[in-house]
């Protein structure tokens, strides 16, 4: 299948399904670096294998941290997407932890919030300094 790309001919699709239906006007951007138009694919398919983990805009991440007793809060070090929010996980000495979306109660309990570029999970209490904690996420 080929489609016009800015009135240029002959830029292949092999990674969208022929079914996909889209036209000219679906398409943006230059040769290289060409881009589907925001909801111009409904239904179509992406070919099997097309998307590789490369072309993924994300990765799983994982943050160790050991408290010392006093603290609520411990940022990421990368910034999750607020789509991603629900993909945190807290490990608390090995046992995973409870996410709530607001308040906290106990250190069983956390939040997640992003505020600028910084992404930080926040407990109902504070963790001893015994424990080690591990987060696994998605950025």
């Amino acid at each position: 299948m080929a489609i016009v790309l800015n009135g240029t001919t002959g830029i292949t699709t092999p990674d969208i399904d022929s079914t996909a239906g889209l036209d000219a006007a679906d398409i943006t951007g230059t040769i290289g670096s060409a881009q589907i138009a925001d909801n111009a694919v409904d239904n179509a398919r992406i070919a099997n294998g097309a998307v590789s983990i490369a072309k993924l805009a994300f990765q799983s991440r994982a943050d160790n941290f050991n408290p010392n007793g006093s603290t609520l809060a411990f940022a990421l070090s990368n910034q999750v997407a607020p789509e991603f929010d629900n993909f945190v996980m807290c490990f608390v000495n090995g046992l995973l932890q409870s996410k709530v979306a607001s308040s906290p109660t106990g250190q069983q309990e956390y939040t997640v919030t992003t505020a600028g570029s910084t992404t930080t999970i926040t407990f109902g209490a504070n963790i001893d300094a015994s424990a080690h904690i591990e987060v696994r996420y998605l950025a």
